[in-house]
């Protein structure tokens, strides 16, 4: 790879949750040693909070677009910081994010639908995800809050599975994993 950062196409689909685990993993792994690729993630999560889900992968590839010539005209030679981006079984002290609701293998009624989950300690930025049972992504924002209610019709008896990525002040992550589970009518 002749340029040492991520592209633009890359952190959009990570940002997306588009990536399969093979590509999640390369992806991480970079951002644990590159602090310019993390500052382009943190800012283009940032820029799409208050985005419709249709405009984001635009603007996120587009603010990633623009770091990347920033970062080649302005900081060269800059050398990676010691900050890490880790997940929440890591040993390096991250918290992972408490889900409150709803659990594992949990059958809510439809009408009252609500993602909630504890704080994670230092998180600046909550990134949630809904999905189908075959991966697909229903819905997905991003808030600073603790709870949302998803944005996605979802028929009862089938199984889906949310997720909570939060992204920490110092560049680091913390996770839910997913959590599966079912409406009722």
């Amino acid at each position: 790879m002749d340029d040492p950062h991520l592209t633009e196409q890359q952190l959009a689909s990570y940002l997306d949750r588009a990536l399969d685990p093979a590509e999640q993993s390369v992806i991480e792994v970079h951002l644990e040693s590159c602090d310019d690729c993390r500052a382009e993630l943190r800012a283009a999560a940032q820029l799409t909070t208050t985005l419709p889900v249709s405009r984001r992968r635009w603007l996120v590839a587009a603010a990633a677009a623009a770091a990347a010539v920033a970062l080649v005209v302005f900081a060269p030679g800059r050398k990676p910081a010691n900050e890490v981006v880790r997940g929440p079984n890591d040993g390096e002290g991250v918290s992972r994010v408490q889900v409150v609701t709803p659990i594992q293998g949990s059958r809510l009624p439809r009408p009252s639908l609500q993602f909630t989950w504890h704080p994670a300690r230092g998180a600046e930025l909550y990134r949630v995800t809904l999905t189908d049972a075959g991966g697909a992504t229903l819905w997905t924002d991003s808030t600073s809050d603790t709870t949302v209610t998803p944005g996605a019709r979802l028929e009862p008896g089938r199984t889906y599975y949310w997720v909570v990525d939060a992204l920490l002040a110092d560049g680091r992550s913390a996770t839910t994993g997913n959590v599966g589970f079912s409406v009722t009518p």
